[in-house]
C-alpha cells in the first residue's frame, strides 16, 4: 500500500536525521567559532605597509564525510 510505504520512508528519514544529530558536537562548534572569531581575522602575515589594504585567506582541509554502511 502506498500510504504504508510513504510512512515507512518518512520514519527512515526521521531516524537518519536523528542519528546525525545525536552526538555531542560542542567541541566542533567551539572550534569552528574560534576559526571565524575576531581573534582569527588577519589582514597580513608579515605586516602591511601603512595605507595599503591587504587580506589573508585560509584554506582548511578536513577529513571526508563518510556515509554509514547499511
Amino acid at each position: 500500500d502506498l500510504h504504508k510505504a510513504i510512512r515507512r520512508q518518512r520514519q527512515m528519514c526521521i531516524e537518519t536525521v536523528t542519528k546525525l544529530f545525536a552526538g555531542n558536537y560542542q567541541e566542533d562548534i567551539d572550534y569552528i567559532e574560534a576559526l571565524f572569531s575576531d581573534d582569527a581575522k588577519y589582514t597580513s602575515f608579515g605586516g602591511a605597509i601603512d595605507g595599503t589594504k591587504s587580506t589573508v585567506k585560509f584554506i582548511y582541509e578536513t577529513a571526508a564525510i563518510k556515509a554509514d554502511d547499511k
